[in-house]
């Protein structure tokens, strides 16, 4: 008897001890526990753009648009979420490392990886048209406005370029040796085997015209008079002037610097020139700065091409809601050295004499 009692008294005190505990627990506020696995929830808003180098906001924002590309249905394996594909591979993009490292970082595959960058990037270049286009001609008048002030000063007396639309110049991206035949014709100036990609910005340094598919022994004037660009330019299709180095010839719609300026006015033609196409030097250094994996490309040749157009997109796109990256400290593309000087056709001299003399003497 006494036995049974000690039994059901220790059986009441441990119910006391339930309650008493599940009292406790219901006066600790409640706290919300986070997705370790989910960057949108493990990082703060600066350990987020340290670590991708866009704000939550944008991300989302691209996600928003691309996740009808990232929803389709895997033939096999876990489907991944779409922000957390876009975020995988953005940091592959922001680190410049191996697909291997960034996939242990993520607990998934290197060939999960390996599909995600190129499914992420083929969704978000198919936004190209919409995010990398040239100024038209109701567009024209601000941007001319705009270029032209980069370089008017009027305490000093100098006159902005007039009439400009965009500053124009190529840039290497390292590559592996894609091999086969033409592997050779990749190999540039520097030994080095590369692409050269054509690019056009504005006063942004928004990219507004993007040629990625020229290997890295093409000259920067052949990719220009082979690009559609150029034709239209010719065609008067488009409008304004773009500002080059001196590995353009000299047209009415292109202007390069003088050479071997003499007088005053050549001079200030050079000294407006230069200012106002270094913008083009510093988007490149910009773009590659946020996007470190363009320093060297180890993926295959069709991946590249779809990665330099992807890493544009998102560059137009952080820089249009001022989605700015550590621009105080931005890499300034280095200047390469045209490989000859190239002939000005008669037009393009008479159009240069033209704005020397009616704008740059005074």
């Amino acid at each position: 008897m006494d036995r049974r009692i000690g039994t059901a008294f220790d059986r009441l005190r441990i119910l006391e001890r339930r309650i008493g505990r599940r009292r406790r627990i219901a006066l600790i506020p409640h706290t919300r526990l986070r997705d370790r696995s989910d960057p949108m929830e493990c990082f703060d808003a600066v350990q987020f753009k340290t670590r991708f180098h866009i704000f939550k906001d944008t991300a989302l924002y691209i996600v928003d648009l691309i996740k009808g590309d990232l929803c389709a249905p895997l033939r096999r394996g876990t489907h991944i979420p779409p922000h957390i594909q876009f975020l995988i591979v953005q940091r592959f993009f922001c680190d410049g490392s191996f697909q291997l490292t960034t996939g242990d970082n993520y607990k998934v595959s290197q060939p999960t990886v390996s599909n995600l960058v190129k499914r992420v990037s083929t969704a978000i270049a198919k936004l190209r048209k919409k995010f990398i286009k040239y100024p038209t001609f109701a567009e024209a008048p601000v941007v001319r406005t705009a270029m032209y002030n980069i370089a008017n000063d009027a305490n000093s007396g100098t006159r902005g370029f007039p009439g400009v639309v965009g500053a124009i110049d190529g840039t290497h991206i390292p590559i592996l040796s894609p091999g086969g035949e033409d592997a050779e014709l990749f190999r540039n100036r520097k030994r080095v085997f590369s692409v050269n990609v054509q690019a056009v910005c504005d006063h942004q340094m928004i990219f507004t015209n993007l040629v990625a598919r020229w290997y890295g022994s093409a000259h920067d004037s052949r990719i220009f008079e082979n690009s559609k660009l150029c034709q239209d330019l010719e065609n008067g299709t488009v409008p304004g002037i773009l500002l080059g180095d001196a590995g353009y010839g000299c047209k009415p719609y292109l202007m390069p610097p003088l050479l071997r300026p003499t007088t005053v006015p050549e001079k200030r033609y050079n000294r407006a020139q230069i200012k106002t196409r270094n913008l083009i030097e510093r988007a490149f250094g910009i773009w590659k700065r946020k996007f470190p994996c363009l320093k060297f490309m180890r993926l295959k040749m069709k991946t590249v091409l779809i990665v330099i157009v992807a890493t544009a997109v998102m560059h137009n796109i952080s820089r249009r809601r001022n989605d700015i990256f550590d621009e105080d400290n931005f890499d300034e593309e280095d200047q390469h050295a045209p490989d000859g000087n190239i002939e000005a056709g008669r037009n393009g001299r008479i159009k240069l004499r033209e704005i020397i003399t009616t704008h740059f003497t005074y």
